[in-house]
């Protein structure tokens, strides 16, 4: 598969808008639906593990990564098993932003 940003860029903003959900859900005793959806992106991402991304979205990793965090710092029991998928989903999308300062594209 061609980690392109046709393809990196959506699921990014995906798993980005579900951890925010994931993580107002984790404050209710509903069903966590959004956790459920999340889990799956997160293995996408995971599978993306030893690949290098083709000009990735600088901005959309890093959001993504901050929204993971987010919700990896309220996740009861950081035993869990979405606690996991989280922890190696942030060490792919970690290993992908760049270490130079991000600039602007116009």
């Amino acid at each position: 598969m061609d980690l392109t940003p046709d393809v990196t860029t959506p699921l990014l903003r995906r798993c980005t808008a579900l951890a925010t959900m994931a993580r107002v859900e984790l404050l209710s005793e509903h069903r966590h639906r959004a956790a459920d959806e999340l889990s799956e992106v997160l293995d996408e991402i995971v599978s993306w593990s030893g690949s290098r991304l083709d000009d990735p979205d600088p901005t959309m990793l890093a959001l993504c990564a901050a929204a993971l965090l987010d919700l990896a710092d309220r996740i009861p029991g950081a035993a869990t098993a979405l606690a996991a998928r989280v922890a190696d989903a942030l060490g792919v999308l970690t290993g992908q932003i760049p270490t130079r300062p991000l600039s602007v594209r116009a």
